[in-house]
């Protein structure tokens, strides 16, 4: 099959390149070249999820036929060649000497409405077959050859016009239930948040109690102490990754900070690499292991290592914890959720770096650690009061899958001329 949509589409399928112009992004120069290069902002793939702020944008060196080349101007689509491959949004606003990276793609339409060809790519991509295409086992990128022969439908100018308008209507519809059912997902967490901050309190305990010397943690029952957290557990940052150190050609699956998640590890994607002989023993993950997200989307994660798949390893982006004393991982897993609530322990990115949680900062910081006894004790009660709110939550969750797919079908009917549509002939 040379397309998702070579069997089903009732429009006639043609390379991306015949309907937009495509411009590979700028690499990165830090330095300036000759006297005349001039140093100007520019868009990153990372940038993606938030192009309605752009008000701080990372600066590199460009010459002045670079500063034509790469331009971005207001409704540009952007397409993301690495990372999120395929992601794509319209730049929304004029962005006046800022040019692009070449982490993203620029498309400008030759004939017809961007917006289907927007659509078109949403479609391509909800298929799974940028997963072919480029190949994410490893690490993928949709080059700028893949893209512009990409095979997507092709309707006429006024087809795809009111293909178009239609899917804004209701994309637009269907978003705006979405963003409510997330928002009561967003309450649950909450709420989810502070039952998190009275069991590490032992609020449920009542009796005598003390001011904690930590403000937010409020008051604690008195005899619970304060401890570093590497006082109870060994604190270890993953492996660097790097393609030039020793090779033994022997592959090995390890975690990245994607696959941590609140009280579990996503192991149906894991990466591998090389590990040396040497270094094994020391980044191999063993049953019990807490697991932390050191930096990126969904910093502090953290989840237990159930060492359900045999041997495994750790990458630099996550942090293991391994008990040394009497604290049970559990424990701490709530811990950094009220810690992440409060954005304490975050050390806030700027725009060459991310916000992580450092390895050095959490062996220090002090949470309470009651006997374990008590630790059990503050779970079991939060494990209870979380059962109650678990059917609603998981039937939210599932209205939003639900919508999603909605979504994502119909922009695959509309697109491929499947759906009838008033004023569109296939």
């Amino acid at each position: 099959m040379i397309s998702p949509f070579e069997e089903t589409s009732h429009f006639p399928l043609v390379p991306l390149g015949r309907l937009v112009t495509t411009q590979l992004g700028k690499m990165l120069q830090p330095e300036a070249a000759s006297v005349t290069d001039l140093q100007v902002p520019y868009l990153r793939a990372g940038l993606l999820s938030d192009l309605e702020m752009l008000d701080d944008l990372p600066t590199m060196y460009a010459s002045a036929k670079d500063r034509q080349t790469y331009e971005v101007r207001e409704g540009d689509l952007i397409v993301a060649e690495g990372g999120d491959v395929g992601r794509s949004e319209f730049v929304p606003k004029s962005l006046d000497g800022t040019i692009l990276q070449n982490s993203l793609h620029r498309l400008r339409p030759r004939s017809g409405d961007l917006r289907f060809v927007r659509y078109s790519l949403e479609a391509v991509r909800g298929s799974g077959w940028l997963d072919v295409l480029c190949n994410r086992a490893t690490f993928g990128h949709l080059t700028a050859e893949k893209l512009s022969a990409l095979l997507v439908p092709s309707a006429g100018p006024d087809a795809q016009r009111a293909i178009a308008d239609y899917l804004d209507a209701e994309t637009a519809r269907i978003d705006a239930l979405i963003e409510k059912k997330q928002r009561m997902v967003e309450l649950m967490d909450e709420r989810d948040f502070a039952l998190a901050h009275d069991a590490i309190t032992g609020g449920p305990l009542g009796g005598n109690r003390v001011v904690s010397p930590v403000p937010w943690l409020r008051d604690l029952p008195k005899g619970w102490r304060l401890a570093p957290v590497g006082s109870q557990f060994q604190v270890a940052l993953g492996r660097m990754l790097n393609a030039e150190r020793a090779a033994s050609g022997e592959m090995r699956r390890y975690v990245r900070n994607v696959n941590v998640r609140w009280d579990t590890v996503n192991t149906n994607d894991l990466a591998v690499m090389d590990f040396p002989t040497a270094e094994r023993r020391q980044y191999r993950l063993q049953a019990g292991d807490l697991l932390i997200n050191e930096g990126g989307a969904g910093i502090g994660r953290a989840a237990i290592w159930q060492d359900q798949i045999g041997e495994c390893y750790f990458q630099k982006s996550v942090l293991r914890l391994r008990p040394i004393a009497h604290s049970h991982p559990a424990w701490m897993i709530e811990c950094m959720r009220v810690a992440v609530s409060q954005r304490v322990l975050l050390v806030e990115g700027n725009l060459a770096t991310i916000p992580h949680v450092p390895a050095e900062a959490l062996r220090v910081y002090r949470f309470p650690f009651p006997p374990r006894d008590v630790q059990s004790q503050m779970l079991a009660w939060l494990q209870a009061q979380r059962g109650r709110d678990l059917p609603l939550r998981t039937a939210i969750e599932q209205q939003i899958d639900l919508l999603t797919e909605r979504r994502q079908a119909l922009i695959t009917a509309a697109v491929t001329g499947e759906l009838d549509i008033p004023g569109v002939a296939a």
